[in-house]
């Protein structure tokens, strides 16, 4: 299992997205990259899993926010994601369009705490 502490996160909607090929995300027009304003370092971890269809790479990250009922990812859980976090190291880009992430939140009115998961077939 790898994990990634990440300094922040960020997210585009996957019906923004022009193309992507890789670590390479065009934008359509109009469309940018939204910080989620975590309040504690999120965590990114990924995992490889067989099962009977094959390898698997399960991959979840975990962010905690003020409450913001106005927040765009807030409002629209439901739509699917690509992810960009940004390192000590790096900027990764994770999802496709093929395998985005779904976004799950919960919240106590103080604080959003907004779960991220995803799974892609392994390829060799």
């Amino acid at each position: 299992m790898n994990k990634i502490i990440c300094h922040s996160i960020e997210f585009v909607f996957v019906h923004e997205i022009e193309s992507m090929s890789g670590q390479e995300v065009i934008l359509k027009p109009g469309a940018d990259w939204k910080t989620i304003p975590s309040i504690e370092k999120p965590v990114y971890r990924s995992d490889s899993k067989q099962n009977p269809a094959g390898t698997f790479t399960d991959q979840s990250l975990s962010a905690k926010t003020r409450h913001n009922p106005y927040f765009p990812l807030y409002i629209h859980a439901n739509l699917y994601i690509i992810l960009r976090i940004h390192t000590n190291e790096e900027v990764l880009t994770l999802g496709s369009i093929e395998y985005p992430f779904v976004t799950e939140v919960s919240s106590d009115k103080i604080q959003d705490d907004y779960s991220f998961k995803s799974q892609s077939p392994f390829f060799l």
